[in-house]
């Protein structure tokens, strides 16, 4: 295990200076925690776990373990990993939505 260490300052030169770039890493952390500000706890939850449901569904797309429709995978993304939700674009897979709410799970 490498132990945690602060960054030396400046910044190692690998392939041209980093500096520049980590600027641009810091500008955006700022915006985004600029914009935080501006959300309620319960719009950023509401965005996040969406956010969750989509990769645990794109992790199975890409794993091959399942294929879903475009309508399929928004409603499950939008609406909830529920039968009722899946029912509205033709039903899923019992197997598949169990798959995928353990994805879902794994990334939370």
């Amino acid at each position: 295990m490498i132990p945690w260490r602060e960054v030396e300052s400046p910044a190692v030169v690998v392939n041209g200076s980093v500096v520049p770039m980590l600027a641009t890493v810091d500008a955006l952390r700022q915006a985004w925690q600029e914009h935080l500000k501006s959300v309620s706890p319960e719009v950023f939850n509401e965005a996040r776990q969406r956010n969750l449901r989509r990769h645990a569904i794109e992790t199975g797309i890409l794993e091959r373990l399942y294929d879903l429709e475009w309508g399929m995978t928004e409603s499950l993304v939008a609406e909830g990993l529920t039968l009722d939700a899946a029912a509205r674009h033709g039903g899923i897979d019992l197997d598949t939505l169990a798959t995928i709410r353990s994805q879902f799970g794994a990334l939370e």
